[in-house]
């Protein structure tokens, strides 16, 4: 049976000390980081971890509740975030001064990211309301100098929400990279299925379907494929002509980014493929997503999803993502190609090919919004066919 259980707050940490028969249990949370961490010890292991300092559970939990409420000045607890707890008393014996101390490593608990993200927004948004009862206790005191007042507290509070945004910004980061990672993991982990299917000579039922799905360019059939077209607008007349029926775009500058979009947007289910034939290209051209909301940006590819031909590798908002192209032998695009984009919507995949062989594929959430096909070039000249 448990017999008592308490939680403190000290330093800015929380802890939640329990103790169980002859089990002490501390957990430590860091609201600023979303961390947590944890450790449990039974009666034989106190004395030696404490230095003798405490004799078993009873003794220990009535010391460090005794230093959590700080009933004794000489004595301190520290946790430096990290899982490292020390404890420490100071005293005199006569004209003698003590220090003694020791120190327990506490294990961080695993946690999903988006559950370290919540603790952390809850933690912030906790201390910018605190502020802002702050702000409204002491401004409404009517002093006479009530905005110079005001200044003095709303200034540190734009700071602080500066600090939240710009820690946003790396916990979202962090989430990325893992999830490219994960995306990495997961297609090196298909290409070994498909490498032993090939070697026992299996077929992959779904990746059958898949490959008879990629033979329809467009949801409702082949015919309806042959309608796409490339879109002139005010954002790219200036820079490109269009020839046969619009589906044939030339360059007419060069030295500059320019896109110019295609027909219509990708479907809202199924699998479409967009083939193009590289008529005539200087180092080659990037072939991407834009969402529509998005459309009215000066540089699509600083905004969605791309893939550079260049380099061979997915970007987003110009970050590189997925994984590294699989086919390093393969030229990602030259003069004469026929360059492929497949984009299995319902599964957010998006694969690559060049000449039929795949180069290179992403993950994406291809419904969340509603996403157009684009091309751009910078060198000039460039020549891009739909077949």
């Amino acid at each position: 049976m448990e017999q008592a259980r308490n939680i403190y707050l000290h330093d800015g940490f929380e802890f939640k000390l329990s103790k169980k028969e002859n089990r002490l249990s501390l957990e430590i949370q860091a609201p600023a980081s979303g961390r947590s961490f944890s450790v449990e010890l039974d009666s034989d292991a106190v004395p030696q971890l404490s230095k003798d300092i405490f004799s078993d559970v009873n003794a220990m939990y009535q010391g460090l509740e005794d230093a959590l409420k700080g009933v004794h000045k000489e004595v301190t607890l520290s946790f430096d975030g990290e899982g490292n707890l020390e404890y420490r008393v100071f005293f005199s014996v006569g004209i003698v001064k003590k220090d003694l101390s020791f120190s327990v490593v506490l294990q961080e608990k695993p946690q999903e990211p988006w559950m370290i993200v919540e603790k952390r927004m809850e933690y912030r948004f906790t201390q910018v309301f605190s502020m802002f009862e702050d702000i409204e206790s002491r401004v409404g005191l009517g002093k006479p100098d009530g905005e110079q007042e005001k200044s003095v507290i709303v200034n540190p509070l734009a700071s602080e929400i500066k600090v939240v945004k710009e820690e946003n910004k790396l916990i979202l980061e962090a989430m990325k990279r893992l999830e490219n990672v994960i995306f990495e993991k997961l297609a090196k982990l298909e290409q070994k299925v498909d490498q032993l299917e090939k070697s026992q000579g299996l077929v992959n039922p779904e990746k059958q379907e898949v490959v008879q799905q990629q033979q329809i360019t467009e949801t409702g059939g082949q015919e309806q494929g042959k309608s796409l077209r490339f879109m002139m607008n005010e954002k790219s007349e200036k820079d490109f002509v269009l020839l046969d029926d619009q589906r044939t775009v030339q360059r007419l500058t060069k030295n500059d980014q320019r896109e110019i979009s295609f027909s219509s947007s990708l479907p809202k289910s199924g699998v479409k493929r967009i083939n193009l034939k590289l008529e005539k290209v200087e180092k080659g051209l990037w072939f991407g997503i834009i969402s529509e909301q998005d459309m009215n940006k000066p540089i699509w590819f600083h905004v969605d999803l791309y893939y550079s031909s260049y380099k061979g590798d997915f970007y987003e908002a110009t970050q590189k993502i997925g994984n590294q192209r699989k086919a390093l032998d393969v030229n990602t695009g030259k003069t004469g190609d026929v360059l492929s984009m497949i984009f299995d919507i319902d599964k957010g995949y998006i694969w690559v090919l060049v000449n039929g062989i795949e180069v290179n594929a992403v993950l994406k959430n291809l419904k969340d919004k509603t996403y157009i096909p684009y091309i751009g070039t910078y060198y000039g000249e460039e020549k891009i066919s739909i077949i």
